[in-house]
């Protein structure tokens, strides 16, 4: 139980970032471009070319589009557990109301799950909203044909793509997670 007490400190965490998304890349893009910020007085930040070459590595996983994705759903699909995480900060608690609201939020996370299209559609328009201030455009990881580091999920449009290859994938995580807490419970 120990473990998931720190998930409110995760999920403000999550939320402070990204809402402050926009202003880290564009403060990466100063690091990386420093002329092109005239209002920076040069001669005041002169970073060496490691940090420069770490800032702009940091500046274009920020600005992929697969980031961007994950970043907000993670943000979206921790909704579900903030409750329970900030029930499980106090000293004490009473286990029964605990393992019953890990019952719920499985069977809302399965139902979720079960018609995930409307909700993973917001999630998305969220996501792509975030990418037009960075100036990211919409795109899918290159597919390789036989799979080896990445996840190989074919998909008609973009939307169903990362539908399918990270809200269904955090979801069934969330479900397996309540289940072995569940699990937990029984065999104690």
């Amino acid at each position: 139980m120990c473990q998931i007490r720190c998930w409110v400190e995760r999920h403000f965490c999550l939320r402070v970032f990204d809402e402050l998304y926009e202003h880290v890349v564009n403060c990466l893009d100063v690091k990386v471009n420093l002329h092109a910020c005239p209002e920076v007085n040069e001669g005041r930040w002169n970073w060496d070319s490691d940090t420069k070459t770490t800032a702009h590595g940091i500046k274009r996983s920020l600005q992929s589009f697969v980031v961007i994705v994950g970043v907000t759903v993670l943000k979206n699909s921790l909704d579900y557990l903030k409750g329970l995480s900030a029930k499980l900060r106090r000293i004490t608690f009473d286990y029964f109301k605990v393992y019953t609201m890990i019952d719920n939020i499985r069977s809302e996370i399965q139902s979720l799950s079960d018609d995930i299209g409307v909700e993973f559609q917001r999630w998305y328009d969220e996501a792509n909203q975030l990418a037009s201030y960075i100036g990211t455009d919409e795109e899918m990881p290159r597919i390789p044909r036989v799979q080896c580091n990445r996840s190989n999920v074919p998909a008609d449009t973009l939307l169903l793509y990362y539908e399918r290859s990270h809200g269904m994938f955090l979801l069934i995580f969330y479900c397996n997670s309540c289940s072995t807490i569940s699990l937990q419970k029984t065999a104690s």
